[in-house]
């Protein structure tokens, strides 16, 4: 039944003189000790038994931190007559303690100073008997804990986490929970939340409660998730035979885009060449074609003008030549030869 209205099944043990049940002074309650999550109810399972002959006048439970209390001395938990009651147990306590040998014991809202040693007693028309050496009580803290794998370094994506809900001393096997998530109810009522793989849509701050005890919550627990961004030193081979083949495809679609932009700008500069070319070329037909628009007798003035003074000097060289071929250009010849 868990500890949140809980029966805690322990392995019972016997308390008699005689360590026989049947007609024998005998308490039975669990064993050692039993545990207890803050804010819960505990319920603490109990028998007795007694000689024949022996008729009940009262039952009662105290609370000790001596082993070797009696319970009889108030102030107690219960009393079957409300006597001497503890104000620490007002209002939570209550005894199903009857006649007929039933002695459980119920607690609501367990708190943290209820840790101690709890006793039965009951007395008869004959003679009294108390359990021993009772139970102990310990209060525990609900908590949510985690384990992952990899165990160390922080939470990254792709990792496998478990969020537990649990106590440091309790066994809550048998218990069912509530999740919450950002203070926002999850579907799940098991003791675990399993992420795997974990994403980083699962950083919040979880919490998580006993299904009966909605209102008593462990500490919210922060769950970072961080990107999953690989260290240099965990780089596969396959992932730098990708980077490489990126590398290299970038390369040649830079050379392509700059072969491209050379060739369009080369382009440019012939057309550009090309037409200055024309332009000079349309100039040089304009000049040939004012040249020849010249006046005719002009033309023919000037060439005659040229032609006199050519047979002018072509008349001068004659001239020389006859001479040269004088009687004194002859004596003058010959006396040098001399």
């Amino acid at each position: 039944m868990g500890p949140g209205e809980t029966l805690n099944f322990w392995a019972l043990t016997l308390l008699t003189l005689s360590g026989v049940l049947g007609g024998q002074w005998a308490v039975l309650v669990p064993e050692n000790e039993i545990c207890a999550v803050r804010g819960s109810t505990l319920v603490i399972p109990c028998t007795y038994d007694y000689p024949g002959g022996n008729q009940v006048n009262t039952t009662m439970w105290c609370f000790s931190h001596n082993k070797d209390s009696l319970c009889t001395e108030p102030p107690y938990v219960c009393h079957s007559e409300n006597k001497h009651l503890s104000s620490v147990y007002k209002d939570r306590a209550e005894c199903f303690g009857d006649e007929e040998k039933n002695c459980t014991l119920k607690i609501k809202n367990i708190r943290h100073t209820d840790s101690g040693l709890y006793k039965f007693r009951f007395t008869t028309n004959m003679d009294s008997w108390c359990g021993q050496p009772g139970v102990n009580l310990q209060v525990a803290e609900l908590r949510v804990v985690m384990m992952s794998s990899p165990v160390n370094g922080p939470i990254r994506e792709g990792y496998s986490i478990k969020l537990i809900c649990e106590t440091d001393r309790c066994s809550l096997n048998r218990s069912k929970f509530i999740w919450f998530k950002d203070k926002q109810r999850l579907p799940e009522t098991h003791s675990t939340l399993h992420f795997n793989p974990v994403s980083l849509n699962h950083t919040g701050n979880y919490s998580c409660a006993l299904q009966k005890n909605k209102n008593v919550l462990a500490m919210d627990f922060s769950l970072d998730i961080n990107a999953n961004i690989i260290p240099s030193s965990e780089i596969s081979v396959v992932q730098l035979m990708m980077l490489s083949v990126i590398l290299l495809v970038l390369i040649v679609v830079g050379l392509v885009i700059i072969i491209y932009i050379k060739r369009k700008k080369d382009h440019s500069l012939t057309m550009e060449r090309d037409r200055k070319d024309d332009v000079q070329e349309a100039s040089r037909h304009s000049s040939n074609d004012t040249y020849v628009s010249l006046d005719v007798k002009c033309r023919l003035s000037d060439y005659d003008t040229l032609m006199g003074v050519k047979s002018a000097a072509r008349h001068t060289n004659t001239e020389l030549q006859t001479s040269t071929e004088s009687p004194i250009y002859e004596n003058t010849k010959t006396m040098m030869r001399k």
